[in-house]
């Protein structure tokens, strides 16, 4: 049905193996005293560390074990559900500070890069990336309407899925994106390298260079992730949506030719812009956005 997916019959083997495969990358606790892009790096990396020692604690509310590379953030009581959708370099942890604020209010699930669960995992298209991702959230909540949040490349991502569950005759009623461009420059193609920009959009556009051991082979897992999404998006193109999309715009991110947020364009179910005081990389931080979401939730109870 879907190449690049780990399907039913492959689902089993693909869980049991997640915690032997993610343990080398995520059980050790990494240096990060400086402010620089290795100090940055190490941050994000401890910060996924953290929930993957909490995965083994948390199960769906169904009580079915969690798919391989969805993670639970929050407790599983809430009476709703958000998906979020990783960024280009495919880690999840920056949706934390937002997971704290919905506590009980919607349990925030976020859907990390297979590839850091198998680093021999590829999608063969966009759309298939979106689709593997789809039926993942499925094994959470089979039917919606579902509530989809993607930061930078997650955000596009999250409209693909949106077009792939209407198609399935199902909907979303929150596509919500996290500073994300519609139209950009793409950076010249990193087939072969391990320098990759974050398609676009990440406030770090190569690799530091890294502490030997752990911490590098994880680094390095990581920009050929993000290389990986950049060019799945060279073939992409745009869906139309029938779901509405909420943008929430870092007001300290660069517009022009080279970078749009062109997104009203490509919905029929309504467009809500809100300009956010921030940078593109700390736009999930933001109480504005908290508090739009946890509002959001709150209203539909």
């Amino acid at each position: 049905m879907i190449n690049a997916a780990r399907t039913h019959e492959h689902q089993s083997h693909a869980d049991d193996s997640t915690a032997h495969a993610t343990s080398a990358l995520f059980s050790t606790r990494y240096p990060a005293g400086s402010d620089d892009e290795s100090g940055i790096w190490a941050q994000r990396l401890n910060a996924e560390s953290a929930i993957h020692a909490a995965r083994t604690k948390r199960t769906a509310q169904d009580g079915v074990p969690l798919p391989a590379g969805m993670l639970a953030l929050n407790s599983l009581r809430a009476p709703a559900r958000l998906f979020c959708i990783h960024p280009g370099y495919g880690l999840v942890a920056e949706y934390c500070h937002l997971a704290q604020t919905l506590n009980g209010v919607a349990t925030v699930y976020a859907i990390q890069s297979p590839m850091f669960s198998d680093s021999e995992w590829t999608a063969p298209s966009f759309e298939a990336l979106a689709a593997n991702y789809v039926e993942r959230m499925r094994a959470v909540q089979p039917h919606g309407p579902y509530r989809l949040l993607g930061w930078s490349f997650g955000g596009r991502v999250a409209v693909a899925m949106a077009a792939y569950l209407e198609s399935l005759g199902e909907s979303a009623d929150l596509v919500g994106l996290g500073d994300t461009a519609s139209h950009f420059t793409l950076p010249p193609s990193t087939r072969g390298s391990r320098n990759a920009a974050h398609a676009g959009e990440s406030a770090e556009d190569d690799a530091p260079a890294a502490a030997a051991g752990g911490f590098d082979r994880a680094l390095q897992l990581a920009m050929r992730v993000d290389a990986h999404h950049v060019d799945l998006i060279r073939a992409h193109t745009l869906p139309h949506i029938a779901s509405p999309i909420t943008m929430w715009r870092a007001s300290q991110s660069e517009e022009g030719p080279e970078r749009r947020l062109d997104w009203a364009r490509h919905t029929a179910g309504g467009y809500r812009e809100t300009l956010v005081e921030a940078s593109h990389s700390n736009i999930l931080r933001q109480a504005v956005l908290h508090d739009d979401l946890r509002n959001w939730f709150e209203t539909r109870r």
